[in-house]
């Protein structure tokens, strides 16, 4: 039987163009590649002066034996666009967004977020679909803590807005602040972070309010886990009564149904609110304390009252429509709606109504 030379070339070139392919996926040239690119995972952003400072945390791609800390890196500028181009400067690396988990804004950067977020808003690549946080002080001073980046991954930053055990609000997506920003009828409410007493972690501590896409004020993190109840989200909170000795007693929230309503009364809006609560008392007394009926109602009154102090300092002390009274008074009211200028000055004058009915989780 005779070989044909050209089937027999065609085999060779085959097999030579196999072997180039192999070597071109092999584990070296694929480091080498990863090597060329700073893989962005949480994002800092400061800002004083008209001048911006950018706290990276890198995924650290040293080893492929181990998990390290990541890199950090911090640079600044004149906008959020050139501290980029400073770091791909820099590093002689090629950023990466599409990993990216958070953005933390310090108090000076978050009173114009809609200019600082623009960036993201305007990039593809950035993906702007990433957890928002609030810093009571610099965002390099949390993220360049040597005592932080040995115990947290940004992934564990990340998780701190699924977490109501620092009363916090869970977490705001950009893409979520950004629609609402663009709707002008409500606002948003994000984590505030800090540094642990001994440094060594990040934790939530209260809320940031946002009015048109602007941080407008602060509320603690007692007042936040009230906000979650007023957002019909407060499964799992837990609100600290006191008892004759002045001892704490935690009541948790085991489960809460909600309604709510909104009406006119005179030509003033007037939101109401029934809030159904399944409670438990974590303490020696407990059971006994949740047979108490006066106990119950003392419970009652002081939700009552957190409820309205706290909506009213979120309303109109800081003029963020975190209740979303806006989308029900255009849904329910359209005519009155239209005819107002200035919603957000419009929201100063509405009156609200609580009323909290709870009862035991034995029942």
């Amino acid at each position: 039987m005779k070989c044909n030379s050209s089937n027999i070339s065609k085999v060779i070139f085959l097999a030579t163009a196999i072997c180039a392919v192999m070597l071109t996926f092999g584990g070296c040239m694929s480091r080498s590649e990863l090597n060329d690119k700073l893989i962005i995972e949480g994002i800092g952003i400061d800002k004083a002066n008209d001048r911006y400072s950018l706290t990276v945390m890198t995924l650290n791609t040293e080893s492929t034996e181990e998990v390290l800390p990541p890199e950090v890196i911090n640079v600044s500028g004149k906008s959020v666009s050139e501290c980029f181009e400073n770091i791909s400067r820099d590093t002689g690396r090629e950023i990466l967004l599409s990993d990216n988990k958070f953005i933390i804004m310090d108090k000076f950067a978050a009173e114009q977020a809609d200019e600082v977020l623009s960036y993201f808003n305007s990039s593809f690549e950035a993906r702007p679909d990433i957890l928002l946080y609030v810093s009571d002080e610099s965002t390099k001073k949390l993220l360049q803590n040597e005592n932080v980046l040995k115990s947290m991954s940004a992934e564990d930053i990340a998780m701190i807005g699924g977490e109501y055990s620092g009363g916090t609000v869970r977490s705001c997506r950009f893409k979520e602040f950004k629609a609402s920003d663009n709707s002008g009828l409500y606002d948003v409410s994000v984590p505030v972070l800090t540094l642990s007493e001994d440094k060594s972690r990040i934790i939530p501590d209260g809320s940031a309010l946002f009015e048109n896409g602007k941080m407008s004020g602060s509320i603690s993190a007692d007042e936040s886990v009230v906000l979650n109840i007023l957002s019909d989200d407060g499964d799992g909170a837990v609100i600290s009564m006191s008892d004759d000795k002045g001892e704490s007693i935690p009541v948790e929230i085991v489960s809460l149904k909600s309604e709510n309503g909104l009406r006119l009364d005179g030509g003033k809006f007037i939101y109401s609110e029934n809030l159904n609560m399944t409670i438990d008392i974590h303490r020696n007394d407990g059971e006994a304390l949740l047979k108490n009926k006066k106990f119950l109602g003392e419970i009652e009154e002081f939700l009552e009252e957190s409820c309205s102090r706290t909506a009213n300092k979120v309303v109109k002390t800081y003029d963020s429509d975190i209740l979303k009274i806006g989308k029900k008074a255009q849904n329910g009211f359209y005519t009155e709606f239209s005819k107002i200028s200035d919603w957000h000055e419009e929201l100063k004058s509405v009156g609200f109504r609580f009323n909290v009915s709870v009862v035991p989780s034995s029942e």
